[in-house]
């Protein structure tokens, strides 16, 4: 915008509303004295008329009623327009949302509010992601509860224009405006991975039956044990017929009697490499033990299944009797009550096997044992049931508590067990080590001796006249100094007509 010309005063004859002593608290006044060495020595004196002054004042209060008019309406429509969503999660939906396989329009979003209202997952494979994502930014706990609620309350209030929202908001305020949203992002979420999810439980749930089941078959445990059983009852006076497995990794804590400086552990390991079937006990304890490390990483995840299976049923089963209460939507309802089935199917036969399991464990005397409680896979077992505990749809026909216990005493066998495995293959592989170690030790020293011989033989099989010659002392040179490496000041000048390089080869010739 270009300014005009400056307003030319205007003359009237309404008094000036500027008092005659007016001055601003912001001007402070240069005393008289000092003018005369300040740039005001050379300004003129300008005299305005009091209308000029009053048109300016006129002025300046009509354009701040306008700006507090502008500011005003401005803060309205911030208000309307603008959701007070928080900062954090409206950056966390707009990174989301700016991957381009994640972008979505108005179009896409009601696309996969349909298929939710449905539950059932939709036929573009694109959506799939992105239903898993939102299921877990509308989860409901008991940290952010109050939170999601109050985000729940301003979308679900909203009455302006959707498409004046941004993208992550236009995507909140849609999302909370169906009913039942995070029911039914949860359904929706585990239906798109039930397959793979049910699929990879039984798959980790049976892994560990086989590797137990490896460890029992044949005679190589019932050795071990009546090895160990044996050497306890050598040293103690106490006999005893029988001992619960975890006692297995504790042989590494007790002194030997006949040697202090060994352990139990040890004795054990040297009975078992004197016995007649030892090779094949040591084979056996090499690939049981390569089998059982692994196993309680996995039965961790197969039991965190449990808890997550458990908490889906119990959604599907609260969206089932709220559409029986509401008696319509046939359609979801024979949709929840088919998916209800197969969760129910999974987790029978997920219970088969942790039972299974459960009988092995205490066939092999698993005994009971405080579960060390800064162990992340321990925290892991409580965390996911205490989650369950947690929920809003959960019934207390599962006795929690003793669930719990159940599952971390299995998991303490596991972890005592394939600790015994690793102690003592441990031990072989450090005798092992040692013994090639002695062996390459002898290989070196018996080198050295025929070496030695075939020097002494050889030596003794030389002329007389041979071994005399090497035996005379050194030559004297006369002139030569023989504890210098080079020519000193006794030895003979260099000539002035050779080179002194031709000198120095001449004399190391002579």
């Amino acid at each position: 915008t270009q300014l005009g010309p400056p307003p030319s005063p205007l003359t009237s004859s309404q008094p000036s509303l500027v008092p005659a002593n007016f001055v601003p608290n912001q001007v402070v006044l240069i005393p008289p004295s000092l003018l005369r060495e300040t740039i005001f020595r050379s300004v003129p004196e300008i005299k305005l008329e009091p209308t000029h002054v009053d048109r300016l004042k006129t002025s300046y209060q009509k354009s701040s009623t306008r700006e507090r008019s502008n500011t005003a309406s401005s803060i309205v429509i911030a208000t309307v327009e603008n959701l007070p969503i928080k900062k954090n999660r409206e950056m966390d939906f707009d990174i989301f949302l700016a991957n381009k396989q994640n972008s979505l329009d108005i179009n896409d979003i009601r696309a996969i509010i349909e298929s939710l209202n449905l539950y059932k997952p939709p036929n573009n494979s694109k959506y799939d992601s992105i239903i898993k994502y939102l299921y877990l930014k509308f989860l409901i706990t008991s940290e952010n509860k109050s939170e999601r609620d109050e985000e729940k309350e301003i979308c679900v209030n909203y009455k302006g224009k959707i498409s004046a929202l941004s993208p992550s908001k236009q995507l909140l305020v849609l999302l909370w405006q169906v009913d039942r949203i995070t029911e039914k992002l949860t359904i929706v979420s585990l239906k798109i991975d039930f397959s793979t999810v049910s699929t990879e439980y039984n798959m980790k749930g049976d892994m560990v039956y086989k590797h137990l089941c490896k460890s029992i078959d044949g005679r190589e445990l019932s050795c071990v044990l009546g090895y160990a059983l044996s050497l306890y009852n050598s040293i103690s006076t106490r006999q005893l017929n029988g001992f619960f497995l975890r006692s297995l990794c504790k042989l590494k804590e007790v002194k030997s009697p006949k040697n202090p400086s060994q352990n139990l552990l040890i004795d054990l390991y040297q009975i078992i490499v004197q016995s007649d079937n030892s090779n094949k006990i040591i084979n056996w304890l090499i690939e049981t033990g390569q089998v059982i490390n692994t196993c309680p990483e996995m039965f961790v995840a197969y039991l965190l299944g449990f808890p997550e299976l458990i908490y889906y049923l119990t959604t599907i089963e609260s969206e089932i009797k709220f559409y029986i209460d509401k008696n319509e939507n046939k359609e979801q309802l024979m949709s929840l009550e088919n998916f209800e089935q197969e969760v129910k199917q999974t987790i029978q036969t997920l219970t088969d096997t942790r039972n299974k399991i459960h009988n092995y464990i205490f066939f092999l005397g698993s005994g009971h044992k405080d579960a060390n409680q800064q162990d992340r896979n321990v925290l892991s077992i409580k965390n996911s049931w205490q989650k369950l505990s947690e929920s809003s749809n959960f019934s207390q026909e599962v006795n929690l508590t003793e669930r719990t216990d159940v599952d971390l005493s299995d998991f303490c066998f596991l972890t005592d067990f394939a600790t015994f495995f690793e102690q003592i293959l441990n031990i072989h592989k450090t005798i092992i080590t040692q013994t090639e170690l002695q062996k390459k030790a002898a290989e070196r020293k018996k080198r050295t001796n025929a070496t030695l011989r075939s020097t002494n033989t050889l030596s003794q099989s030389m002329p007389a006249t041979i071994r005399h010659t090497t035996n005379r002392p050194p030559t004297i040179v006369p002139g030569f100094d023989s504890q210098q490496p080079f020519a000193t000041r006794n030895s003979p000048a260099v000539p002035t007509n050779v080179s002194s390089n031709r000198w120095h080869t001449k004399t190391n010739l002579k």
